[in-house]
């Protein structure tokens, strides 16, 4: 095989492989199970949907059989300093419904006692807008 057929042929092999992967789109199903309870520290969102219901709830409803009614919390952006105080760190850690921190670039300042939350912790461009 010469130079030039073998590199032919490596691109050959590999321009499918690209081209596929770039085309694909994922088959979305709509959601049709029962309306999911988001309990949401600070102002919940306007939305009208019919499969999510958006409950406002404070800090002192934040335990396990408080929590256990709900398949999600989140915290708001101007919640975030209280959020990440000490003695909030296990009800985070230990629950069994998941926890969403919305501007915050990472869960550390919320599931470990010591860290204190500052403006190091917001979210900037290029990483996750929630933990």
């Amino acid at each position: 095989m010469t130079r030039m057929t073998r590199e032919i042929s490596y691109i050959l092999l590999i321009l499918p492989m690209l081209l596929t992967a770039c085309t694909q789109t994922p088959d979305f199903e709509p959601y049709d199970g029962r309306a999911l309870r988001i309990a949401v520290v600070g102002e919940p969102p306007e939305e009208n949907e019919e499969q999510v219901k958006f409950h406002e709830i404070s800090f002192d409803e934040l335990t396990n059989e408080e929590l256990s009614s709900y398949d999600a919390v989140i915290m708001t952006e101007e919640n975030l300093p209280k959020a990440a105080e000490a003695k909030y760190a296990d009800t985070y850690s230990d629950s069994s419904i998941p926890f969403f921190f919305i501007s915050a670039s990472s869960y550390i300042p919320f599931t470990v006692k010591d860290p204190e939350y500052n403006d190091s912790w917001k979210w900037e461009a290029g990483k996750s807008y929630a933990v």
